[in-house]
C-alpha cells in the first residue's frame, strides 16, 4: 500500500514538473540561444533531465511492488540519455551566457518648456486587448501582433536648476560583443509623449517578434525644475506600470 502511495506521489511530482517546464518554455524561447535548433534541444533536454529520474523511480517501486523484472540495459540506456540531455542543457546555457557578455547603451535627450507648476507623469495608452493585461502584469514578456513586448522600463526624476524639463532616455542591451550589443539596442522601440503638463511614457519596450531578449531595456531620467510638483498618474484598477524614484540632484 505504501509503495502505491509513493508511486502516485512520484507521478504527481512528474506532472507538476512537466507543467512548470511548460510555463518556462516561453521564457526559454524568448531569452534562450539564438539558434532555434539549440533552443529546441535545450527545452527537450530540460524535460528529460527531470522526467527520466522520475520515471526510473516509478519503475523501481513498481518492480518492488509487483515483482516485475527490468533488464539492466534499460537503466543504462535511460541514464545515458539523461547525461546527454544534461550536456545539451549545459551547452545551451553556455551559448546563451556568451550573448550577455558585453553591455552597451545609447543616450538621447529632449528638452521641453512646461510653465505649469504641476507636472503629471503616467503611462501611454497601448493596443493590448483588455484580457491581455493580467497576463502582461504577471510576466515581463508578451507577444502580440507580431511584436515582442518586454516590461523593462525604469523611470527616475531629479530636481534641476534648469528652467526646462529634460527627458533623458538610456537604451541598453547586451551582446556577445560591442557590435552585437548595439544591434540589440537598435531593435528597441519605445516612446513618450509630452502634452501640456503631462508626460506619458510607454510602460514597456517593443521589439520584432523573433527577437531574442538580451537584457534590452530603457531607463528614463526626467529632470524637473525646482519648485514644481510631480504627480504620478496611473489606473488604480491596474498595477503600476513602472516605479518612479526621486533621485538627488
Amino acid at each position: 500500500m505504501l509503495s502505491l502511495v509513493f508511486i502516485f506521489s512520484l507521478i504527481i511530482t512528474g506532472i507538476s514538473s512537466f507543467i512548470a517546464l511548460s510555463f518556462s518554455n516561453f521564457f526559454i524561447r524568448v531569452a534562450g540561444p539564438e539558434s532555434s535548433i539549440i533552443s529546441f534541444a535545450g527545452i527537450i533536454s530540460a524535460y528529460l533531465i527531470i522526467g527520466i529520474p522520475v520515471l526510473l523511480l516509478i519503475a523501481f517501486f513498481i518492480r518492488i511492488a509487483f515483482k516485475v523484472k527490468v533488464r539492466p540495459e534499460v537503466n543504462f540506456t535511460a541514464w545515458t540519455i539523461w547525461f546527454i540531455a544534461l550536456f545539451f542543457v549545459f551547452y545551451a546555457g553556455t551559448m546563451t551566457a556568451v550573448d550577455f557578455k558585453k553591455q552597451q547603451s545609447i543616450i538621447k535627450k529632449s528638452e521641453f518648456s512646461i510653465p505649469d507648476n504641476s507636472i503629471y507623469i503616467g503611462e501611454m495608452s497601448y493596443d493590448f486587448l483588455p484580457e491581455y493585461y493580467p497576463d502582461y502584469i504577471k510576466s515581463p514578456f508578451k507577444i502580440y501582433n507580431d511584436s515582442l513586448y518586454v516590461k523593462y522600463v525604469d523611470v527616475q526624476y531629479f530636481e534641476s536648476d534648469s528652467p526646462f524639463v529634460t527627458i533623458e532616455q538610456e537604451f541598453f542591451a547586451r551582446g556577445m560583443n560591442d557590435k552585437k550589443a548595439i544591434q540589440n539596442i537598435n531593435k528597441i522601440q519605445s516612446s513618450f509623449l509630452v502634452n501640456g503638463n503631462k508626460i506619458n511614457i510607454l510602460p514597456f519596450i517593443r521589439m520584432p517578434k523573433n527577437s531574442k531578449w538580451r537584457n534590452q531595456g530603457i531607463k528614463y531620467k526626467i529632470y524637473i525644475p525646482k519648485g514644481k510638483n510631480v504627480i504620478f498618474e496611473y489606473d488604480e484598477n491596474h498595477a503600476k506600470p513602472f516605479e518612479i524614484d526621486l533621485m538627488e540632484k
